[in-house]
């Protein structure tokens, strides 16, 4: 599994907020659940100033349940890449607006992709448009 497919299956399957999915860390993938923490010890330019890492809010630290056919494919990828994804949420957005354009959706200008956790209304929206191939999710 590719980052990208990563990166799309955890904000748009699963309902995380960008910050989320970029921070995720193999820790948090246990037994079907993502595990969001409280905090957690981080060294990127975004939380240097506090050395570690947060949700949003006190509510942000949860656990979310992981589809069946998409935990094994995320648990692999976590087992091969321990330092997660990579990514800055800049660099996420950007990616997500790509591949959004070579599947020939139209994004919102101010696009929010996580934050609601409505992940089974935009599932049944991508089946429809016919993006899930595109994104390595069929």
């Amino acid at each position: 599994m590719l980052p990208s497919e990563v990166l799309i299956g955890l904000l748009l399957f699963e309902g995380m907020r960008v910050r989320e999915v970029i921070h995720c860390m193999p820790s948090w993938i246990r037994n079907g659940e993502a595990t969001i923490p409280t905090e957690q010890p981080c060294d990127c330019k975004v939380c240097a100033s506090n050395c570690y890492w947060k949700p949003k809010s006190a509510a942000g630290s949860m656990v979310i349940n992981i589809a069946k056919t998409y935990e094994p494919h995320i648990f692999q990828y976590y087992q091969n890449s321990p330092e997660g994804l990579g990514y800055t949420r800049q660099a996420a957005s950007k990616r997500v607006k790509s591949l959004a354009k070579q599947a020939d959706i139209t994004l919102p200008e101010h696009p929010r992709l996580e934050g609601n956790r409505s992940h089974n209304i935009r599932y049944k929206r991508l089946q429809r448009s016919g993006t899930l191939p595109c994104c390595g999710l069929d």
